[in-house]
C-alpha cells in the first residue's frame, strides 16, 4: 500500500507531535511517580502544571513569531516583537526555578525533554516536506517560503 503525498504529511504530524510533545511527558510521569498512590494528589497537579506551562509558553512563543510577521508596522508590532526577545529569559528563569525545585532530577528533565524535541524535529522536517508538496500539486505558488 502507498500512501499519498497528504497522508504521509499527516503521518509524519502525528509521529513529530507523539515524540516531541507526549513522549516526554509520559516518561517525566513515570520517572516522578504521577501514576503512583504514593504521589499525594497537590505534587501530581504541581508537577502537571509546570509542564503544562512550559508546554503552553513554547506555543505561545512560536505563535507570537508567526502572528508578529503577519501585522501590520506599527506598536502592536513592536510589542510583540519584544515579547518575543522576553522568551530567553524567561525560559531561563523558568529553568532555574525548575532546577531549584527538583535539583537531583533536573538533568534527567531537560535530557528528556531535549532529546524528545530532537527527535520530533525529524518528523516535523518530514510533515513540513510532505504539506509543500501537496500545495505544490493543488497549485499554489511560492510553498518553498
Amino acid at each position: 500500500m502507498s500512501l499519498s503525498n497528504n497522508d504521509k504529511r499527516y503521518l509524519y504530524f502525528w509521529l513529530y507531535f507523539a515524540i516531541a510533545k507526549v513522549a516526554a511527558l509520559v516518561v517525566l510521569a513515570i520517572k516522578f511517580r504521577l501514576f503512583s498512590r504514593n504521589v499525594s494528589v497537590p505534587v501530581k497537579f504541581t508537577i502537571i502544571g509546570i509542564a503544562v506551562a512550559v508546554w503552553l509558553l513554547f506555543a505561545l512563543y512560536r505563535n507570537l513569531i508567526e502572528w508578529g510577521k503577519d501585522m501590520q508596522e506599527g506598536f502592536l508590532k513592536g510589542v510583540v516583537a519584544g515579547i518575543g526577545e522576553l522568551f530567553l529569559p524567561i525560559s531561563l528563569w523558568v529553568s532555574g526555578l525548575l532546577a531549584y525545585l527538583f535539583i537531583k532530577d533536573y538533568m534527567f528533565f531537560t535530557t528528556t525533554v531535549l532529546v524528545s524535541a530532537a527527535l520530533g524535529l525529524f518528523f516535523r522536517a518530514k510533515h513540513l516536506q510532505y504539506k509543500r508538496a501537496v500545495l505544490k500539486d493543488r497549485g499554489y505558488v511560492n510553498v518553498f517560503r
